[in-house]
């Protein structure tokens, strides 16, 4: 549609970030943590995404923050990279580069 991004799908994609969350709290090795620790990123990016795209950038901005967290306990450089990738999207729509 014209005006881009959807708060329905920052709130699906969080939703979905808190199951994955909650799934941490069970017995797991350290291979599936790191690997749910990348899942709550991507989730956590696609919601800052969408708030990029409704320009509402203040809510992206923190987003990004807890998504970069997720991201760096993933140990998952290609995750790490996509949040990098939206970071630069959010500065590019502030003008702050």
């Amino acid at each position: 549609d014209r005006q881009g991004g959807h708060a329905s799908l920052a709130s699906s994609a969080l939703k979905a970030r808190a199951k994955v969350l909650e799934l941490q709290q069970r017995n797991a090795g350290e291979r599936v943590r790191r690997a749910l620790y990348a899942l709550a990123a991507e989730f956590t990016t696609i919601a800052a995404w969408s708030c990029i795209d409704l320009r509402d950038l203040d809510t992206a901005q923190a987003y990004l923050h807890e998504s970069s967290t997720f991201a760096g306990l993933s140990q998952d450089p290609p995750t790490s990279m996509r949040v990098w990738v939206n970071m630069a999207m959010l500065a590019y729509q502030r003008k702050n580069w």
